[in-house]
């Protein structure tokens, strides 16, 4: 009896780690930092502040190391603002920052010549606010302890489908960084390629770890607090007599693929928040082109073309705002 119960017991133990095996080598199941790092890492906590200095990204696809001013940021030292210079802050996420190429080559920095030669008599500096993994959260928080002492004009927030995703791992805007809660069954999912695939399959799962039934509670709570974000954002930024534009963008496969998750793109319509969104535009210059043209394929950031078709997308929009009265 014990023998047969041994048995059954090797046999299962076997073939479990047999599909353990196959599961990892096919990689159908792998998380975003696997991928492209090579392990694996929770989203279930407060993203990282890279601070002052060099910050290093290095995925399968590129590499590049950036110095980052005193704030933090992905820019030069920022001096004090002079009399007649009109500031614009960006803040974002990795996109922003520009993952995936050089300082000079992120959208932010191939907007600054257009402003530039399309305003020569006026003296405009543009601040690259992006910063890797943030949401509008991180940036809500951040614009009241460090960023409003820059003094920007006219402040811009890029939003993508990240920040819904971010939200749903983190916390709302009155998340505590101390109290993210990790679910009980990542520890299962963190080692267990095998364990993701059957409840991805079977139960279908997202990479939240979430049911259909819960992920799409969890998408409209965390779209609204997104919009939420967004909003208490723009009284800070108005409570400093300055003026708040939101840009929603899409992620390269979501033109690609013609991805319906735009879905955070809805609330907005019913906030009173000054939106920009670039869904059509970026589907207008880009669907008729493979996504190896204008992103990485593993990592899923845009490439230098990429974000060239993204800064021309924005300046269509920002140049008749810096063209008024800004704010």
């Amino acid at each position: 009896m014990l023998k047969n119960i041994a048995l059954v017991l090797a046999s299962t133990l076997m073939s479990l780690g047999l599909a353990e095996i196959v599961v990892r080598r096919h990689g159908s199941v792998k998380t975003y930092t696997e991928v492209n790092f090579g392990h694996y890492v929770s989203p279930f906590q407060a993203p990282s502040y890279p601070g002052p200095g060099p910050h290093n990204i290095t995925t399968t696809e590129f590499s590049h190391i950036s110095q980052l001013n005193s704030l933090g940021l992905r820019d030069e030292e920022i001096p004090p603002k002079s009399q007649n210079e009109t500031r614009v802050l960006f803040l974002g996420d990795s996109f922003t920052y520009g993952v995936g190429v050089d300082t000079n080559q992120t959208w932010i920095a191939q907007l600054r010549p257009k402003v530039s030669k399309a305003f020569p008599e006026k003296n405009f500096r543009l601040i690259n606010g992006g910063l890797p993994g943030w949401d509008a959260v991180e940036h809500l928080r951040f614009y009241r302890t460090s960023l409003a002492s820059l003094d920007a004009d006219l402040v811009v927030l890029v939003i993508n489908s990240s920040d819904v995703n971010d939200i749903i791992q983190r916390g709302g805007v009155d998340r505590v960084d101390s109290a993210i809660r990790h679910p009980r069954s990542e520890l299962f999912w963190q080692h267990s390629h095998f364990f993701r695939w059957v409840m991805m399959t079977l139960f279908r799962w997202d990479f939240n770890l979430n049911s259909p039934n819960e992920n799409k509670r969890v998408l409209f709570w965390a779209s609204e607090q997104v919009v939420k974000a967004t909003e208490d954002l723009s009284q800070e930024v108005k409570g400093h007599g300055h003026r708040l534009v939101v840009i929603l963008h899409p992620y390269p496969y979501e033109i690609s693929e013609k991805s319906e998750r735009g879905y955070f793109r809805k609330p907005f319509e019913r906030s009173a928040v000054e939106v920009v969104d670039m869904f059509e535009d970026f589907q207008r210059l880009l669907d008729s082109k493979p996504r190896a043209e204008y992103s990485f394929i593993n990592d899923g950031h845009f490439n230098l073309f990429g974000y060239t078709v993204f800064a021309d997308v924005v300046w269509d929009y920002l140049g008749p705002i810096l063209g008024s009265k800004v704010p």
